[in-house]
């Protein structure tokens, strides 16, 4: 709970522990200075004059004659315990030192904790008169117990009882007169049929006793009068025990955590009057309670019981800690016919009158109800004004603007302003209220005195927090849509929390062109003139002067537009212009832009399905660019008289052509499935998003292990492909047992394309990659030609209109061959490609071939369950799509077998 110290520090805004007038002298006086260097004595002969004072209170004490004050100078002093008594006429006068400030001389009793007596003990005393004391007590007896006396003025007194005991406790006396007496932890008590007892202008702050803050107790003729009692634990007075003639008037009650504010006992209820007070509990808790019976208004209050004129109950302008608010029902509005109290409230200020109070009609005379005086509220106040809103941040520039709050209209002219800043900057003083200044990051205290023409002085102070500044960040997103690849696209986002403007922002787009200006704009576009992989540079500038920086990669390339199977060669008939074998060593020219609907002109690319026909000879074709020379690279690896198949990707020259080369005689088929095309606007461009794992969706071995028949047509439903998002998907099709030598036509809907997906022999399980254009709902027929075959479908990537990654085409370019290097794969041996594929590849187009297997197997790329699939001595290839993570992997699932990888292309 919160101490004595704690509510001095909290009360400083009301001049709390101000000077209070001392009584008069009757006598003599005696003076007790226990300080060091005050020559004090308790045996000198002339102990007890000024200049020799007592060291001992307690000596003094017990040496005052009826007439003589005992002048305590500040110090801390043990407990007292009073025996003396003086008469009507000359009472015996104890007086201290109590400073209106904390740093002031301050005269203190302080309990002993060994012996556990009050600091302050009146036994059988009579017109003792004790005044500006401190009284602090932290053991579990009274800090203050005034008993069997009579006659005892207490004035002035702070008493802190910190071991949760009785602050003070008025036992069985008579006439017993406390006024400005502040007390905090314990209770005050009344008890013990004490006469007369009068509790005038009083601050009994925070009792923890969970009884009550004020307990009368089977008194007699005990009076509260403009006494304040705030924030008790328990109740805030409470009378019983028979107790008579108890009157409460002109209090302030408030702040009671756990019961009314007024209890009094059915037995006590007779002679007890109650009128003229403000009484408001904390949320929950009732004002009053009378005879038994809780009333939670005024009204009923007075109806029921003929107490309680003139009381406020409810929300009546006071605080938790008593101080009033200027709506204070208490202001003003003391019972005009009280007399007799003293001229200050417990604080030791002066009465004055609230004109707004005045002005309302409001107003019985200058005198406050409760303890405390609610004072002329004129003060100054500083603020520090930033020139920009929002949180404050280095360097902070503004001005420190004085106000004078003045409700009461004083009339008040400013003459001089003294700012203070707290940041070791010079003061400044002038006639102005206000004054520019710039504060760096810290905690600064800044002050202001204001003194008026008539030479009166107000004075404010302020925190002012400033913040370091965050530091300017900038961050982006490049990319290009599938639909205009080489349109690229950059949205900023900046990050400054200080609050300060962005003024500027610029983009190098990193292909040499001018850089951009975007302003105040977070967005902009510009047109690469080709494919190709970018550093994308952005610099924001605030209106600070500060700049922040971000660097981007970019990849603009080409978007694939599938196509429905087309036969675009085949040399057994005069299809593409070439009827024939190809010789051995031969090379065609195949014309693919503008042929079958592909466009004149922006292609980079086509994808074609590559069959070598009935070859008198083993060997290989090898599909390129016509504007460049023949790679050392194979598309499709054969046997004698094998058709054969694969799926190639390949350049197409600046002629709009691509050449294939044959190493033995042979016919060549190529079956169109898709192209790619760059520029700024590419109608039905797509771009390709793999999967991170292949994904099984066909296994006719599975279930009812039933294999699919000649003629017969097997549709595969891929639902989560079954959208507008994906116009094609990347499938490997593997033939598993065929009874014959056949192949597969993989397509997406309407009848059966004149064309082949994948060729196979009888008993060998073949797998080919197809790219295939999918029905609307996400459907992808596969027809097979002759036999029986069990066909395994995994997708491996699909292709988006909205996004996905853009092509790059490369070569063929070979990454891998074990025949020159390294030497032959061991079963399940794994190899990472790294060398040769460009750093901002996110996914590579392989070509990968086996061959001199010493037994039958398969190769698996990346992720992939299989790539690959051949027997004994065979050479074949596939296309595998695979994600670029710290390379590429290739594994091998069989006997030693050589391995052989070719870039087509990659993806970014």
């Amino acid at each position: 709970m919160r101490r004595f110290g704690v509510v001095l520090a909290t009360a400083v805004t009301l001049g709390y522990f101000g000077a209070f007038p001392a009584h008069a002298d009757t006598g003599s006086t005696i003076y007790v200075n226990n300080g060091s260097g005050s020559g004090c004595s308790d045996t000198d002969p002339a102990a007890g004059a000024q200049a020799v004072p007592y060291c001992t209170l307690q000596t003094a004490v017990d040496a005052a004659q009826p007439g003589e004050t005992v002048q305590v100078a500040a110090g801390v002093y043990p407990p007292l315990h009073v025996t003396h008594s003086g008469t009507a006429a000359q009472p015996i006068v104890l007086r201290g030192v109590y400073s209106s400030t904390l740093g002031g001389g301050r005269t203190y009793l302080r309990t002993n904790l060994a012996n556990d007596t009050p600091a302050l003990d009146i036994d059988g005393a009579s017109y003792v008169s004790v005044s500006q004391l401190g009284v602090t007590d932290g053991t579990s007896t009274t800090a203050v117990h005034v008993h069997g006396s009579s006659h005892i003025s207490l004035d002035g007194l702070a008493i802190s009882e910190t071991g949760k005991a009785t602050a003070l406790d008025i036992d069985g006396s008579g006439s017993t007169t406390v006024t400005r007496t502040r007390t905090s932890g314990g209770p005050v008590v009344v008890r013990n049929q004490a006469q007369d007892t009068q509790l005038l202008v009083d601050y009994f702050y925070e009792s923890i006793s969970a009884d009550a803050a004020v307990v009368v107790d089977g008194a007699n003729g005990t009076r509260l009068r403009n006494d304040t009692v705030a924030y008790s634990l328990g109740a805030g007075v409470s009378v019983r025990g028979n107790a008579s003639g108890t009157q409460i008037d002109d209090s302030v009650l408030t702040g009671s955590q756990g019961g009314p504010e007024l209890s009094v006992a059915p037995d006590s209820t007779a002679t007890t009057s109650e009128q003229y007070n403000v009484l408001q509990p904390v949320s929950g808790v009732t004002p009053y309670q009378w005879g038994g019976t809780a009333y939670a208004t005024q009204t009923d209050f007075a109806q029921a019981t003929g107490q309680g004129a003139h009381d406020c109950a409810g929300a009546c302008g006071a605080s938790t800690t008593g101080a009033l608010t200027e709506s204070s029902s208490a202001i003003d509005s003391e019972d005009p016919t009280v007399t007799g109290l003293p001229d200050t409230d417990a604080l030791g200020r002066s009465r004055v009158a609230d004109p707004i109070v005045d002005a309302a009609g409001g107003s019985t005379g200058p005198i406050d109800r409760g303890a405390i005086e609610f004072q002329d509220p004129i003060h100054e106040l500083l603020a520090f004004v930033p020139d920009s809103s929002g949180p404050v941040y280095s360097p902070a520039t503004g001005k420190l603007q004085a106000t004078l709050v003045n409700p009461w209209g004083d009339q008040v002219t400013p003459a001089q302003y003294a700012f203070t800043f707290g940041d070791n900057s010079q003061a400044v003083t002038g006639t102005d209220a206000q004054v520019p200044h710039t504060y760096q990051a810290g905690l600064w205290s800044s002050h202001v005195t204001m003194t008026s023409t008539t030479g009166a002085t107000y004075q404010a102070g302020v925190n002012t927090q400033v913040y370091a500044p965050d530091p300017l960040t900038t961050s982006i997103d490049v990319g290009a849509a599938p639909t205009s690849p080489l349109k690229a696209g950059v949205d900023v986002w900046d990050s400054d929390t200080s609050g300060w403007s962005i003024t500027g922002r610029t983009v190098n787009w990193g292909d040499g062109s001018p850089m951009q200006s975007l302003g105040t704009q977070t967005t902009a576009t510009h047109t690469y003139p080709r494919p190709g992989a970018w550093t994308v540079t952005e610099t924001s500038t605030d209106d600070h002067g500060r700049s922040a920086q971000t660097t981007q990669r970019l990849v603009t390339g080409s978007a694939f537009v599938p196509h429905s199977p087309t036969r675009l060669l085949d040399t057994r008939t005069t299809t593409g212009g070439h009827h024939g074998t190809v010789a051995a060593g031969g090379t065609i020219s195949l014309k693919v832009a503008g042929v079958a609907g592909i466009p004149t002109s922006g292609i980079t690319a086509v994808t074609l399905n590559l069959t070598s026909a009935d070859p008198t000879g083993p060997g290989y074709l090898t599909a390129y660019s016509s504007s460049g020379s023949r790679p050392t690279a194979s598309s499709v690896n054969f046997a004698a008289h094998e058709n054969r198949s694969n799926l190639v990707t390949v350049p197409v020259g600046a002629d709009g052509r691509i050449r294939i080369f044959a190493s033995t005689h042979t016919d060549v088929v190529a079956d169109l499935a898709g192209y790619y095309r760059t520029g700024t606007s590419v109608p039905g461009g797509t771009g390709m998003l793999p999967d991170a794992s292949p994904d099984r969706v066909l296994d006719t071995r599975t279930g009812k292990d039933i294999p699919v028949g000649p003629g017969q047509v097997v549709k595969v439903h891929i639902p989560q492909y079954a959208t507008w998002d994906y116009t094609a998907l990347v499938l490997n099709v593997t033939a598993v047992s065929p009874s014959t030598n056949g192949y597969v036509t993989v397509y997406g809907s309407g009848s059966v394309p004149a064309t082949s997906s994948i060729n196979f022999k009888a008993g060998q399980t073949t797998a080919g990659q197809a790219v295939v254009a999918t029905a609307m709902n996400g459907t992808v027929s596969i027809y097979n030609h002759a036999g029986n075959v069990h066909l395994v479908v995994d997708v491996e990537g699909s292709y988006d209109p909205s996004a996905g990654q853009a092509f790059i085409p490369a070569g063929p370019t070979r990454l891998l061959d074990t025949r020159t290097s390294g030497g032959p794969m061991h079963n399940g041996q794994q190899i990472t490609i790294s060398n040769g594929i460009p750093a901002d590849a996110k996914s590579v187009l392989l070509n990968l071939t086996e061959t001199q297997a010493l037994g039958s197997g398969y190769l698996a790329a990346g992720l992939a369950s299989s790539t690959i699939n051949f027997s004994r001595g065979q050479t074949s290839s596939n296309p595998a799509l695979v994600n670029v993570s710290n390379g590429v992997t290739i594994k091998n699932h069989s006997q030693s077998v050589q391995a052989i990888a070719d870039l087509q292309g990659w993806f970014g």
